[in-house]
């Protein structure tokens, strides 16, 4: 019994709803409704504040700047001849490592010669290769970075 009369008291609640609406004389239609809801969502939109758009900080020109790089080149205190040379030392130690060259061959004559024009300028060739390395290493990585395809 106690069910029932629990089930008819939500009845009535249920049915109590739109007679209290239309004793308050408001009888809108639908269209109505969707105007004045539409209106409050325009309303509330317009005056609402923008919390995400005031939480972030102010942008500079600076902050819209791509990142440089600044290198630094460790090869400017050589002469141009110097360089040249390091230059012609560096490829002909990369091909003789690619081709495993025999050692009485002509290029590692010519590696043994640069080398020692070196040691006799008072230049360590292992640590300006060492330079040569990093960069070509950077360089690889940015390529890389770029053309990621």
């Amino acid at each position: 019994m106690a069910e029932k009369s629990k089930a008819f008291s939500n009845l009535q609640n249920q049915r109590a709803l739109p007679r209290l609406l239309s004793s308050a004389r408001i009888n809108f239609s639908p269209s109505t409704w969707r105007w004045l809801i539409g209106c409050t969502l325009v309303v509330l939109m317009t005056f609402a504040p923008a919390s995400p758009v005031t939480a972030q900080a102010s942008i500079t020109w600076d902050d819209l700047q791509s990142q440089t790089t600044e290198l630094r080149n460790p090869y400017e205190h050589l002469s141009t001849d110097q360089t040249y040379r390091l230059s012609s030392l560096y490829k002909l130690r990369e091909w003789a490592k690619e081709e495993q060259l025999p050692p009485d061959s002509f290029e590692v004559q010519e590696i043994e010669r640069l080398e020692q024009s070196f040691v006799e300028e008072g230049l360590n060739t292992d640590e300006l290769l060492v330079h040569a390395e990093e960069a070509r290493a950077y360089c690889q990585s940015r390529y890389q970075v770029k053309n990621s395809d």
